[in-house]
């Protein structure tokens, strides 16, 4: 079953970075150049018009390297090409929690951004058992609808 996504906003990528690429099997992974942008970020949960679970940002680059060689027991069994696939098309999906993008945007970051009808902000919440507990969020602001259209 797959999730409706939503952008939220944008991950601002200064300058060209390298990320890796992990997979199933520990010793393999792929390298990937990113290069500076501003990607779009997306998340696939609301909890009311807060959003909840992760953020996540599908970047394209370019494979500078990987390791797909075959093992038994953890031990490398064939010789493998780590440079075959250079220059080959590849992609890297960064996940982050909504409550550290909201910190992060809240502290100033330059890497977020979010689109208008979005707000990072604190949430402080009264409990008994807890005392006073302090969350980032990020809320989607909703318009209150009429007959005559929306309200701001």
């Amino acid at each position: 079953m797959s999730e409706k996504k939503f952008q939220i906003g944008w991950y601002i990528l200064p300058e060209d970075r390298e990320f890796t690429n992990i997979f199933e099997f520990a010793a393999w992974y792929e390298r990937v150049l990113v290069p500076a942008g501003r990607y779009p970020a997306y998340a696939t949960k609301m909890q009311g018009n807060d959003v909840d679970g992760f953020v996540y940002v599908y970047m394209n680059g370019t494979i500078t390297s990987d390791y797909f060689a075959a093992h038994y027991c953890g031990v490398p069994i064939s010789n493998y090409d780590c440079e075959k696939n250079k220059g080959k098309e590849g992609s890297h999906t960064m996940y982050a929690y909504a409550y550290s993008v909201a910190k992060s945007i809240l502290s100033d970051s330059p890497e977020w951004e979010l689109l208008p009808e979005f707000t990072a902000y604190v949430k402080t919440t009264e409990t008994e058992e807890w005392g006073t507990i302090t969350t980032n969020e990020i809320r989607r602001e909703v318009k209150a609808c009429t007959k005559k259209g929306v309200e701001k």
